[in-house]
């Protein structure tokens, strides 16, 4: 379990330092996303202080090839602690250079054999996004030659998570949007996927609670309301680390690499065929409250309202809004790990159907 810490991140970050007393910080960040704010004008003020090394991720999402070059460039710096200042692609990339930067060779050779690493470094999450949860999460999602690996391994849950809500404040609309609907889908899927628990079902009801009651709200920079959205994040990853993900999620992957749709929105594009064939998983009371939640009675109220919302939040809505999808290409991208988590056995037929119907 990490500690989750609500507040101001630049003094609650201090704090930190002052208490773990580390001799070399990686900071690591967005591309574009950091430079010029607040956070880039303290970082560069502390470095006077502080021995810290500022590295900003070059390429969209977490990749083998730039984790890699990283590692190489900074072989012979010794960091005993890494913040990572960035939504969910900055946090996982920050895992995975903590689990491998004093384990390079392993890296290099045999990167999905991790359960024996040793001398890893902690980190320090601060999302700036409200949607993947990451910082609560033990594993982190990376690309090699556009195929999608996930890594997982305890000692990459990150030790400390600030959660300040000003942080999200200079968002787009449309980000602020795909990493709602992100919080949303992971909290849906945690509640019918096979690993579920009791636990991760109050972490996903409590997160849908938090967002979803406040999803006319979300484009405010208001410090409360986004404080609630990045709670309801949290839930969501702490509910996710436990249950992990399910088909929704198995079928986003080849959206984002091949089509450049955010990770949420990719998700929630194929959402509703899956209520319709997992909802009968979810437990009868948790059911009832997750209706009770959306304000709607029935699973096809339930669909509708999610229909609804990506509306709402201006989301594509099904496969059918993409441009030259090769289905065969699509269907060979699954990742197969995240579908066995699904409550309903599928086969690849059965998402080639899916994904026709649709692409329509």
């Amino acid at each position: 379990m990490n500690k989750i810490i609500k507040g101001e991140f630049e003094s609650n970050l201090i704090n930190i330092f002052l208490k773990e007393s580390p001799n070399s910080i990686l900071i690591i960040t967005g591309k574009n996303s950091f430079k010029g704010t607040d956070a880039d004008f303290f970082f560069n003020k502390i470095s006077s202080k502080y021995n810290i090394t500022l590295y900003s991720k070059t390429e969209k999402n977490p990749t083998f090839n730039e984790i890699l070059r990283l590692l190489k460039k900074y072989e012979n710096s010794n960091f005993d602690l890494i913040v990572a200042y960035g939504g969910g692609s900055v946090i996982d990339f920050s895992k995975i250079v903590a689990l491998f930067k004093n384990n390079i060779f392993l890296f290099k050779n045999n990167f999905q054999n991790s359960a024996e690493l040793i001398n890893t470094i902690p980190i320090i999450a601060i999302p700036t996004t409200s949607g993947s949860g990451a910082e609560s999460t033990e594993f982190a999602v990376m690309y090699r030659e556009n195929i999608k690996f996930s890594l997982l391994n305890k000692r990459i849950l990150p030790k400390f998570a600030i959660l300040d809500p000003k942080t999200t404040f200079s968002l787009s609309k449309h980000q602020i949007s795909c990493s709602a609907i992100d919080a949303v889908c992971q909290s849906i899927e945690s509640l019918w996927a096979k690993n579920k628990n009791r636990e991760s079902e109050l972490y996903a009801l409590k997160s849908l609670e938090l967002i979803y009651l406040n999803i006319s709200r979300i484009y405010e920079n208001n410090e409360n309301i986004r404080s609630l959205l990045l709670e309801g994040s949290n839930l969501s990853g702490k509910a996710i680390n436990i249950s992990k993900t399910t088909a929704p999620h198995a079928m986003s992957y080849y959206l984002t690499t091949f089509h450049d749709i955010p990770h949420g929105e990719a998700v929630a594009m194929n959402i509703e065929p899956f209520i319709k064939m997992n909802f009968d998983s979810i437990r009868e009371e948790n059911k009832v409250k997750l209706l009770e939640i959306f304000g709607v009675s029935t699973k096809n109220e339930f669909i509708s309202s999610i229909k609804l919302l990506k509306l709402k939040l201006g989301l594509k809505s099904d496969l059918s809004s993409v441009r030259n999808l090769n289905i065969n290409t699509y269907s060979s991208f699954i990742n197969i790990k995240r579908l066995k988590n699904n409550p309903v056995e599928l086969n690849i037929n059965d998402i080639l159907n899916i994904i026709k119907k649709s692409s329509l």
